[in-house]
């Protein structure tokens, strides 16, 4: 299954009360168009989203908060890949210690990243090369929802 993560609260706050109902048609069409993979769209902090999982609403405002919402989903759930729906307003970015270049130091002590979203623990060796293909889609700049679909 293709898990398609998003936050119901952030999309709304950047696109309006219509914006997670745009999402959530755009995931539907994909998946028909997709099958018989199973394309699924999972915002931690929606009631009905989270109950397709038998899980509680959660917050969604840290990536923290996100990641764990993912792998709680994974511990039940087989999943093929990740796919982040919204940009960093949307969905935030993880932040891990940058490994610095071969040749010293390059000047930023932490980087941004999604890998943690597709790594099964939290073992921040697996953070490199997470075990689940994942992507991000980011709607253009000061553009509407329908950007993003």
């Amino acid at each position: 299954m293709l898990l398609a993560l998003t936050s119901r609260v952030n999309l709304e706050e950047r696109y309006g009360a219509g914006g997670f109902d745009r999402i959530r048609e755009a995931v539907a069409a994909y998946a028909i168009a997709v099958a018989p993979t199973e394309a699924i769209l999972y915002a931690p902090d929606d009631d009905a989203s989270a109950a397709g999982f038998n899980l509680a609403p959660a917050p969604a405002g840290t990536a923290d908060e996100l990641v764990a919402a993912v792998r709680r989903v994974r511990a039940t759930q087989e999943l093929t890949g990740l796919l982040i729906i919204g940009g960093p307003d949307i969905v935030p970015h993880a932040t891990t210690d940058n490994l610095k270049s071969p040749d010293g130091d390059d000047g930023d002590a932490q980087i941004l990243t999604d890998n943690h979203y597709g790594c099964k623990t939290d073992d921040a060796g697996t953070f490199m090369i997470p075990d689940l293909p994942l992507g991000r889609l980011v709607g253009e700049a000061d553009a509407g929802v329908d950007s993003l679909v």
